[in-house]
């Protein structure tokens, strides 16, 4: 017969050992808590500290700004805009609205008229049947075009009001804005259409209207807007070069007066306060991310993971775009042999966590600085070429460099802002020729 305590210590053992199990169970359980516990403290320390030194940085920055800029925030902006809209009945800008809602929806004009340019020089005249078929459109936007060739020197400033009550700002609509392009085309197409008739003068009186129509309207303050206006008035500038190329012997009058508006271009483009309502646009932007009101990939308010984490750096991300914008309002400064150098070769820091969301969100203010820059040259060069023009028509030759054209209300030394040196000029066989070194900085002797 067994003894019975023989039959217990298996037991026994058994039950020792579970226990031994369970306590160094529950002591690595509590060691890996504890851990648990002091990396969460640690992050959260982290997080806090990372976020404070952030907004350290941004309440300097912005606590400069009030001072030194009042009303720089993107709702006082918004407000100080709507506040100097016109009522309608002097509303220049929405009354080329009106006129373009009036104009055929299909696109097949400016189609057919994308295929006018395709591959032709500007002195070269089109083809027959692309012609044909362009020309034919003409009386359905006729009856616009008569009122838009009304806008001269006297046309009342205008301005299309921001609609923008809440959520994301980078949804604000630019419908009304896009009608404008709409307009510049349409007597741009005015324009071909009485050059290529061999009758100059009404063509340089269309593209006079749409150098007039884009300076009777206020496009800020966002970036967009100043490209639509640099890319209507290049539009009425192309529509100058092309009645110079077709037609022969355009009065003084019309060249002058096209030619001192040109000019005034020069000085009259300015992207600051484009550059100031984006950069303001941007920081209203983060911080409704920050406040959680609108997420990463909406506008609808709604907290996502993604926004969590990098709530972070909210405030770095702010302070960077800051930062890049006061780099560009530096260069703007620069004389134009450094500016626009210092332009072409700037270049943001590289992206980071930390730095992600500015970086996403920091427009390409670069393209939009060389944009601007290019339309000063193109204005330099228009000016120019009209004064040259009328050299012409006064002497019976092109003038033999560009400082003779001082009788012509040009100053000598001519600018090139694109390398500070005088705007080149050549006499080709059958013309001549004023042109800029452009963004490559290379003289090509005037090859277009």
């Amino acid at each position: 017969m067994r003894d019975p305590d023989t039959n217990r210590m298996p037991a026994l053992i058994r039950k020792e050992r579970r226990r031994k199990f369970w306590r160094w169970g529950k002591r690595i359980g509590v060691v890996i808590l504890i851990h648990l516990i002091v990396i969460t403290i640690g992050i959260a320390i982290d997080w806090k500290m990372t976020r404070n030194a952030g907004q350290e940085k941004l309440d300097a920055i912005t606590a400069k700004l009030d001072a030194e800029d009042p009303g720089w925030r993107f709702v006082d902006i918004v407000a100080e805009h709507n506040s100097k809209v016109p009522p309608p009945q002097s509303n220049s800008t929405m009354k080329v609205v009106e006129i373009v809602r009036r104009f055929p929806t299909a696109p097949d004009s400016t189609a057919l008229r994308a295929d006018i340019d395709k591959g032709r020089l500007p002195n070269e005249l089109p083809d027959t049947a692309d012609w044909t078929a362009l020309d034919s459109r003409f009386p359905e936007w006729e009856r616009g075009v008569i009122e838009l060739r009304k806008f001269d020197a006297s046309t009342p400033r205008g301005r299309i009001a921001i609609a923008y009550h809440g959520g994301n700002p980078i949804d604000i609509k630019l419908n009304d804005t896009q009608h404008i392009r709409t307009a510049a085309f349409a007597l741009a197409w005015d324009a071909l259409r009485a050059s290529h008739a061999g009758r100059p003068d009404p063509a340089l009186g269309s593209a006079l209207s749409g150098l007039y129509l884009i300076r009777s309207i206020d496009f800020e303050p966002t970036l967009i807007t100043y490209l639509i206006r640099i890319a209507c008035a290049s539009t009425a500038l192309q529509s100058v070069e092309q009645t110079l190329a077709w037609c022969r012997n355009p009065s003084e009058k019309s060249l002058l007066e096209v030619q001192e508006l040109v000019f005034r271009e020069i000085a009259h483009s300015s992207m600051r306060s484009a550059q100031r309502g984006d950069r303001a646009l941007m920081l209203h932007m983060l911080d409704l991310i920050d406040r959680g009101e609108i997420g990463l990939e909406s506008a609808k308010p709604k907290w996502e993971l993604g926004t969590f984490i990098y709530k972070q750096h909210m405030p770095t991300n702010s302070v960077y775009i800051l930062e890049r914008h006061a780099e560009f309002e530096t260069m703007l400064e620069l004389p134009p042999a450094e500016k626009a150098t210092a332009i072409r070769n700037w270049t943001m820091p590289p992206r980071t966590r930390e730095n992600l969301m500015g970086h996403l969100l920091m427009p390409a203010i670069n393209k939009v600085a060389l944009a601007e820059i290019r339309y000063q040259a193109k204005c330099a060069c228009t000016a120019a070429g009209i004064a040259c023009e009328r050299y012409r028509l006064k002497h019976g030759q092109w003038p033999a460099k560009l400082d003779d054209l001082s009788e012509f209300g040009m100053p000598k030394n001519l600018i090139d802002p694109f390398d500070g040196q005088p705007l080149r000029y050549a006499i080709l066989a059958d013309s001549a020729v004023v042109y800029s070194i452009d963004e490559d900085g290379r003289d090509d002797g005037g090859d277009v």
